[in-house]
């Protein structure tokens, strides 16, 4: 299911942002692996937010987290699909599709659109330190043909755990799994075990 296929209900909506959430993510993603095969799997974890909500306000924190969920559905149609799975962390599952970027191209527009400054009517804020703030993310990317749902999610995180020690105090960056080095991903498999 993508946007404008078929209506959300309760228990697959994230009540804050609307997103689906993690519980139709699974269902998504398992449905996607059996008609395409393989299916690319960014997870996306905002950067430094604990900071934002600090400085700004719990308030403007979730005024925020809803904007950064429209501009996921902004940039994902038609290629993808956006998740909330809680707090500040979002997957999109990105079909694989002919004319359509690949799932590392894709990740670049979503940081760009990531760090664009808040808009006032994002945040629903006059002050201009809070109207011209803005967060950026960094993504863990996976897509192995082959993988289970749960798999993907799991090769995803360990690339975001990766991408977020490498440049922990900027973040903003990218991640694939595939691109670890071989060590850490034989380590990976070998931990993950049935999960792959």
């Amino acid at each position: 299911m993508y946007p404008g296929e078929s209506p959300l209900h309760g228990p697959f909506v994230d009540e804050l942002t609307g997103l689906a959430n993690a519980r139709c993510l699974i269902e998504d993603l398992v449905e996607d692996l059996e008609h395409y095969g393989r299916v690319g799997v960014l997870l996306v974890d905002l950067d430094h937010f604990v900071g934002f909500n600090d400085r700004f306000g719990r308030l403007a924190g979730d005024q925020a987290l809803v904007a950064v969920a429209r501009r996921l559905v902004a940039i994902a149609q038609p290629a993808a699909r956006p998740y909330r799975l809680g707090g500040d962390e979002f997957v999109l599952l990105h079909r694989p599709t002919d004319g359509r970027p690949d799932a590392t191209a894709f990740a670049l527009g979503v940081l760009q659109a990531l760090r664009e400054p808040f808009a006032p009517c994002e945040l629903g804020a006059r002050e201009p330190e809070v109207a011209g703030s803005r967060v950026t993310g960094t993504i863990g990317i996976s897509g192995a043909r082959g993988s289970t749902a749960k798999g993907l999610l799991a090769r995803a995180g360990a690339a975001l755990a990766e991408a977020k020690k490498c440049r922990p105090e900027v973040g903003d960056r990218y991640v694939v799994f595939d691109d670890l080095p071989p060590e850490q991903i034989t380590r990976f498999l070998a931990e993950w075990g049935e999960w792959r």
